[in-house]
């Protein structure tokens, strides 16, 4: 017979105990803290009643007076000096009269450096950004004087920085313990004529607040634990009077019906207990026993149409397989889906919670350069939600054939889904349209989980595209375009729910920051591998034969060609080029996303050099300007300024003096002088009978 582990009263009370346990614990701790926060609070506002006292015995003219002797650059000889007249040593003894009077640690008047106190680095040994005007510490060989410098608990620098920058004191209090002792400070600063030109701190000690702590704690563990065990005492007796006897006689019973079925194994009917129904508590037990009475007594007909089920159940799911199959074969799954396009690489897959899904995905050519993807999911599963889905997938790839912008096909779209739509189905839709020849994407969101895109830094993150209502609900809705300018590399991930809200076994779901942890731990994988790289983490992380919702993924990489390693242009050297070159380098500047602003900087640079060359290149013809874009590191432009022209090496000439008034400066030089300026790099060279400037700029990706 197999051991029987503790009894249920055995773990009631063991439960009881540690949920006491934890009661109390949790009471102790929450009362420390309110009780803690309480005293320091009444220590800090004790500190600050000091500190307005203070801010009566000096007068606002002697503050800034001292003041002005540790700004900046101290002059200890000055220091020294002022520290030693009448007036000087008679706020002292008036200071640390007050500090003895109200027991305080230390009274200080001080200023705060805040260009020292931004640069801590993480140690405070030269680092001394507090001057000090006033210091009565209670340690006089360890006090400080008019001039000297100290550091400060590194916890308060942002504080210390509200303080001096708002003027206004702290809201929270301080506490620390150092080898100062355990103090709470108050920090008040001084505002004269809008400018904080000193604080005032006052360190109030709290020897006594521990002794008080613990008095409290102890008197309150008492108190818990007194309470806890007598009301336990007397639960535990009517526990076992009330509840554990009556289940032990149902158990009994159970266990004898449990015999009975071992010995009766050839004859479904068995011999149902009659003593279960003389169990009478006027409660749940009496309702469990009555119930296990049932049980008996149904298990006979259970059986029965059991087999009955089994036999309908095999031929539901011999035509489930069918659909299926019906299903993955009007998906795409041939692998690569377009041979003979080298621009981009694409693979998508479906797996379905059950035998037919409700997600599907597409993609399909438009025309000789756009390609169309889908990613959907049909609300609901099974055979309805399989049927939804074929209609949404015609009608979407129907309409996308007649060309347009992804906002309009999934408009008209939505119209036809919902003509008929009774039952109230509806789908969560993103489609995108790449035209492979210059990396643009244009999407659009019907409700559909956000895409993840990663861009030439190789990072994947989210692009939060706006969305707009699910498709087949309502008519004449309106969708918006997102447009996503894509590079060599990057790449596309989207996805159904299915994704992120799978559940662990504990029932925590996947979630975004796992999906994306999984893509980006794998950069370099080609597009399949990374479906399969996050449905084998999926599977892994889940419970994948309780799989509540269909796992379908699609992944897009945009290649490009190699004539996009870098662009160039030639043009004759006339002014009426220069915006025809211009919009050359605004177009390709925008599509490596370097920036809008950055972006008008270097146009306007270059628009300055190109007029040079026009005015001064060929002053005895005509000749070519060629530009050349090229990306040698990532989040690096290279641009490339070649003519046959005059030899002239533009970094030779001297920057204008800008302090001049420009009607005195002359003209000139601007252009060159505003391209050092906004480039990062520039070089000049003078080859095969041309002029070659080569300029680098560095962005942020």
């Amino acid at each position: 017979m197999k051991k029987r582990g503790a009894s249920l009263s055995v773990k009631f009370i063991a439960g009881f105990v540690v949920l006491g346990l934890i009661i109390s614990i949790i009471s102790i701790c929450y009362g420390f803290d309110k009780y803690k926060v309480s005293v320091e609070q009444s220590y800090n506002d004790n500190g600050y009643q000091i500190a307005r006292i203070v801010r009566t015995i000096i007068t606002d003219e002697e503050i800034k007076h001292y003041a002005e002797f540790v700004k900046g650059d101290v002059n200890k000889e000055a220091c020294a000096k002022e520290a030693s007249t009448e007036r000087y040593l008679e706020i002292e003894e008036e200071l640390s009269q007050l500090r003895e009077a109200t027991g305080a640690n230390d009274i200080y008047v001080g200023y705060i450096d805040l260009k020292e106190l931004h640069s801590y680095q993480g140690t405070k040994e030269g680092w001394y950004p507090l001057r000090y005007m006033f210091d009565v510490y209670e340690k006089p060989e360890l006090k400080y004087t008019l001039g000297d410098a100290s550091a400060i608990n590194p916890e308060f620098i942002e504080d210390c920085d509200d303080i001096m920058t708002t003027g206004e004191r702290p809201t929270n209090h301080f506490v620390s313990q150092s080898e100062y002792g355990y103090n709470t400070s108050a920090l008040m600063p001084v505002l004269i004529d809008g400018e904080v030109v000193a604080i005032i701190d006052v360190e109030i000690p709290m020897a006594t607040l521990q002794a008080e702590i613990y008095e409290h704690i102890s008197g309150t563990v008492f108190t818990i634990v007194a309470v806890i065990v007598v009301f336990m005492a007397a639960y535990i007796l009517w526990f076992h009077r009330r509840v554990i006897d009556p289940i032990k006689r149902v158990s009994s019973e159970a266990e004898a019906f449990t015999l009975e079925i071992a010995k009766d194994s050839e004859d479904i009917g068995y011999t149902l207990s009659d003593k279960l129904l003389n169990i009478r508590t006027g409660d749940e037990i009496e309702l469990l026993a009555r119930s296990v009475y049932n049980m008996e007594k149904n298990i006979d007909e259970a059986t029965k149409d059991l087999v009955r089920v089994t036999k309908e159940s095999e031929r539901e799911k011999a035509e489930l397989s069918i659909a299926n199959k019906i299903q993955k074969d009007i998906l795409p799954t041939v692998y690569p889906a377009f041979p003979d396009r080298h621009e981009f690489d694409i693979s998508a897959s479906m797996t379905p919670a059950r035998m037919v899904g409700g997600d599907f995905y597409d993609y399909f050519f438009i025309d000789e350069s756009h390609l169309v993807m889908v990613i959907a999911d049909v609300t609901g599963k099974g055979i309805p939600a399989a049927l939804f889905m074929i209609i949404a997938k015609t009608m979407i790839k129907n309409r996308a054939m007649s060309g347009g912008l992804p906002s309009e096909i999934l408009f008209d779209a939505n119209n036809q889904l919902h003509e008929g739509n009774d039952s109230k189905m509806f789908v969560t839709v993103w489609l995108g349209i790449l035209d492979i020849n210059t990396g643009v994407l244009m999407s659009a969101n019907a409700g559909h989980e956000y895409p993840i895109i990663m861009g030439q830094d190789k990072e994947y993150r989210l692009l939060k595209d706006r969305h707009g209502l699910v498709m087949g609900l309502r008519q004449n809705i309106k969708y918006t375009d997102t447009e996503t300018v894509l590079s060599p590399g990057d790449t596309v991930f989207v996805y159904t729910d299915g994704v992120p809200d799978a559940e662990s076994a504990e029932g925590k779901a996947f979630g975004m920051e796992r999906l994306l942890g999984v893509l980006n731990s794998g950069k370099e994988r080609n597009v399949p591998d990374t479906l399969n790289a996050v449905l084998d983490s999926v599977k892994a992380y889940s419970d994948m034969d309780s799989q509540f919702d269909d796992i379908t993924m699609l992944c897009v990489r945009y290649t490009g060609d190699e004539s996009g390693k870098y662009k160039e242009l030639t043009l004759p050297a006339v002014i009426e080029n220069a915006p025809v070159a211009m919009e050359f380098l605004e177009k390709e500047l925008k599509r490596v996303r370097c920036g809008d602003k950055l972006n008008r900087r270097i146009v306007l640079a270059m628009e300055e050099l190109f007029v040079n060359v026009v005015s001064y290149a060929y002053p005895d013809g005509e000749g070519n300007i060629n530009l050349k874009l090229s990306y040698p590191a990532l989040g690096t432009v290279q641009i490339e300024i070649t003519d046959s022209g005059v030899m002239y090496n533009p970094l030779t000439k001297p920057d204008p003096d800008m302090e001049i008034p420009l009607k005195k400066r002359g003209k000139g030089g601007m252009g060159i002088y505003l391209a050092k300026k906004i480039m990062d790099e520039m070089e000049y060279e003078y080859k095969e009978g041309c002029n070659h400037l080569t300029m680098r700029k560095r962005y942020v990706v």
